[in-house]
């Protein structure tokens, strides 16, 4: 739940619209709150990696590293929908650093990864559905489309 409450709180107050920059500038945010040291380590468009240099949780028994991956869970139903998120390596089992990965889902109206229609209606509300345009932008673009 607290992932929740941090992803609305993000969702608020960072200037990005929800997907993958949003989530990016929410969990920069997040390491920051909690003094982790960590970079990203990829960047690409259907998949982040964050690896974590040191953690305040490393000596720690694996429950925390649970919690802290339900807290990221919660934030990228918040401001990424259609992104889910996992461990791949973690310092409590030990690895050298831990390896958080963020990856696209497919699927569920929300197929990003899939090339744009050539429709320029069908683009549109599929932008509109991946939370890359706000209610008014859609309605605004719509009318001039349909102008024609």
């Amino acid at each position: 739940m607290q992932g929740v409450a941090f992803g609305e709180y993000c969702l608020s107050t960072l200037n990005a619209k929800r997907g993958m920059d949003l989530l990016i500038k929410s969990v920069d945010l997040g390491d920051k709150i909690w003094e982790v040291k960590s970079e990203w380590s990829k960047k690409a468009p259907n998949r982040l990696e964050r690896e974590v240099r040191e953690c305040p949780f490393s000596g720690a028994t694996i429950s925390p590293c649970d919690q802290v991956e339900a807290y990221w869970k919660g934030v990228c139903s918040v401001v990424a929908p259609n992104w889910e998120t996992s461990y791949e390596r973690r310092m409590t089992q030990g690895a050298e650093r831990c390896k958080l990965v963020f990856s696209q889902i497919k699927g569920e109206g929300l197929d990003v990864g899939l090339e744009e229609p050539a429709d320029p209606l069908a683009a549109l509300k599929l932008r509109f559905v991946k939370g890359e345009i706000s209610k008014d932008e859609y309605r605004e673009m719509r009318d001039v489309l349909l102008e024609k």
